[in-house]
């Protein structure tokens, strides 16, 4: 475990120090005057509240209340507003039936996806929730709203869908090459929105070049690995299973898998999901011995020959890095399943002299599923991933009284097609 962390310090100091990210762009200050600059380009998933920016080799941070928008020549837009933001909960859970919207006001630094005669805005709140505004020439952006309630109608409680966002789209575009119908199929999406807002900019200026910010989506990579790595099984009881208790259990243990990596959006693919589907080993043997005399004395030998089959879930935390060498930080958790079991114990028991061995199961009834933690640390390199694992998990016995607890350090070596 020392060793893990000490690597994902170096990780991390190595990632810190390759994101430099500054780029050509611009700021507006509150007066209307831009002012070119290269600003810390972060892939923002979270609409920002100010920016770093470097200028004659200093660099400074702006807060939102010294700019009225930003830029970068190749990147994206974002300009200040103060607007109603639907804060309305997003679980039904946190809601009351029939409960009203929500509607608060704030100056937010807006995304903007399709700019024309219609602009399209973004915002990602710190909740997590999503929001669209349209506007319109100078006018304040309004929020197209989309919202889940819970309602009471003859006693049952139901929940309703309000989809207020097509009334507003039908306001603002019907003007010009948008159709009652072609509001209706648009769904709650940035792509869907931002084709709708084109399709009328278009209609209403035929050959103006509009600006159209790039709709990131979540990635999916498939891969295989493979690793090896040290377990260990340290037993705890009360009272029982000595022979358990008092030996050591170690062992070298191969695994392999498939991966499927789900990269999600912005951010530069800083946050992600790992999932595998793996086969674990794990063939360990542990010597215990009691002497009550001279003349007797009892031994055993308990080996531990098991096969899961796992499933492995992860976030995962990846450093900006550059585009081939990207270090990166994992916690999750393993659902081990038993699906092979050799384990056998022999015990020799010698009283005055007459010697007698049996063969028998450690224990008579194992535990089928195995719950662990994951926590890791490695690096990507190309569709190459080095990482190392640490595993602990609840081990094999299903008796109260007698507490098995894995220990798994592992090195891994996947890679990825895609």
């Amino acid at each position: 475990m020392k060793t893990i962390l000490l690597s994902a310090l170096c990780l991390i100091s190595l990632g810190a120090a390759a994101q430099s990210g500054f780029k050509n762009g611009y700021y507006t200050t509150q007066a209307g005057d831009t002012v070119q600059v290269q600003i810390q380009d972060e892939n923002w998933i979270r609409n920002p509240n100010e920016i770093s920016i470097m200028q004659q080799g200093k660099t400074r941070t702006l807060t939102q209340a010294e700019i009225a928008g930003f830029g970068l020549a190749q990147g994206d837009v974002y300009r200040k507003f103060t607007v109603d933001v639907d804060a309305s909960p997003l679980s039904l859970s946190n809601m009351a039936v029939n409960q009203p919207a929500v509607i608060l006001r704030d100056t937010v630094l807006l995304r903007l996806l399709v700019s024309g005669p219609a602009n399209l805005y973004e915002l990602n709140d710190k909740g997590g929730k999503r929001h669209f505004y349209i506007q319109k020439g100078n006018e304040e952006p309004k929020e197209l709203m989309y919202r889940k309630v819970k309602k009471e109608v003859d006693g049952k409680r139901m929940v309703a869908t309000q989809e207020l966002y097509k009334g507003l789209l039908l306001v603002y575009l019907s003007d010009c090459g948008v159709t009652e119908r072609s509001v209706h199929s648009t769904s709650f999406k940035a792509e869907a929105l931002t084709k709708i807002i084109n399709k009328y900019n278009s209609c209403v200026e035929p050959n103006q070049e509009e600006y159209v910010a790039k709709e990131e989506k979540t990635r999916l990579r498939f891969g295989v690995t493979a690793g090896l790595g040290v377990a260990t099984y340290t037993a705890h009881n009360e009272g029982d299973y000595n022979e358990l208790v008092g030996s050591n259990f170690s062992s070298m243990n191969p695994n392999a898998g498939l991966i499927i990596d789900m990269v999600l959006p912005r951010g530069y693919g800083r946050w992600g999901v790992s999932s595998e589907l793996a086969y674990k080993t794990y063939k360990m043997s542990g010597d215990y011995s009691e002497k009550s005399s001279s003349s007797s004395y009892l031994d055993y030998k308990t080996t531990f020959d098991l096969q899961y089959a796992a499933l492995n879930m992860q976030v995962v935390y990846t450093m900006k890095g550059d585009s081939k060498l990207r270090p990166f930080l994992s916690a999750g958790l393993a659902m081990n399943f038993l699906v092979g079991d050799k384990s056998n114990q022999t015990s020799t028991r010698s009283q005055y002299g007459i010697v007698r061995e049996y063969e028998n199961p450690p224990l008579e009834e194992m535990r089928k599923l195995e719950q662990a933690i994951l926590l890791g640390a490695g690096i990507n390199y190309s569709q190459f991933v080095v990482s190392a694992r640490y595993e602990r998990g609840n081990g094999f016995s299903p008796y109260i009284g007698l507490n098995v607890i894995k220990s798994a350090s592992t090195v891994q070596l996947s890679y990825l097609f895609n």
